[in-house]
């Protein structure tokens, strides 16, 4: 009979312990979901949202000069080849060629 009374007593007290800490657990987490609950108002209620203007389109002048457009369209083929050059990964596209070649050029120097 001790046996029985020991494993129920067992079984008791960590069922307690279990139900407290799940009670504990839940009064946490809603304290933290109140706290977060407030502090969302807070900031709806003091900073306002990014308003986004549309910027339209402005059209092209009719009278634009040749030349001006002609230097417009250049500069963006510069930008556009200086774009590609700082973006490329030369030491992939090289591979060890280039690392070859500069180790011949440096034993040639240094013989």
């Amino acid at each position: 009979m001790s046996r029985i009374s020991g494993f129920l007593t067992g079984v008791t007290f960590a069922s307690i312990i279990t139900y407290t800490t799940a009670v504990e657990l839940r009064a946490r987490a809603d304290a933290a979901r109140a706290a977060m609950a407030l502090t969302r108002s807070t900031l709806d209620a003091t900073v306002e949202p990014k308003r986004y203007t549309v910027v339209k389109p402005v059209d092209v002048v009719a009278s634009r000069e040749l030349g001006e457009t002609m230097k417009d369209l250049w500069d963006e083929e510069i930008v556009k080849g200086a774009k590609f050059v700082l973006g490329t990964d030369w030491s992939a596209k090289i591979g060890g060629g280039l690392r070859r070649f500069l180790d011949k050029a440096a034993a040639s120097f240094s013989s």
